[in-house]
């Protein structure tokens, strides 16, 4: 799933009560792989997860936000990088 500027925003916009659990990915079901470069690792998990904002971690619902510190995309590079299986 390739998610547009628009779709981001609205995935990072929208309330926790409003997100449907039964849609979330549990982030540890997620696989890095470590073959690909940094930029297709970012979107390979972005397509995983389908919302980095709001998942799951061992049955809990995570929602994450951005005090405008960093951008979204050199957060999922870090993610990228320490993100072990």
């Amino acid at each position: 799933m390739t998610h547009t500027l628009e779709d981001l925003k609205k995935l990072a916009a929208m309330e926790l009560r409003d997100v449907n659990r039964e849609e979330l990915v549990d982030i540890n079901d997620v696989e890095i792989k470590k073959d690909l470069s940094q930029r297709e690792r970012m979107v390979d998990f972005v397509s995983q997860i389908k919302n980095p904002y709001c998942y799951l971690d061992r049955g809990m619902v995570v929602k994450i936000s951005f005090a405008g510190e960093n951008r979204l995309e050199d957060t999922l590079k870090k993610c990228a990088r320490t993100h072990r299986r």
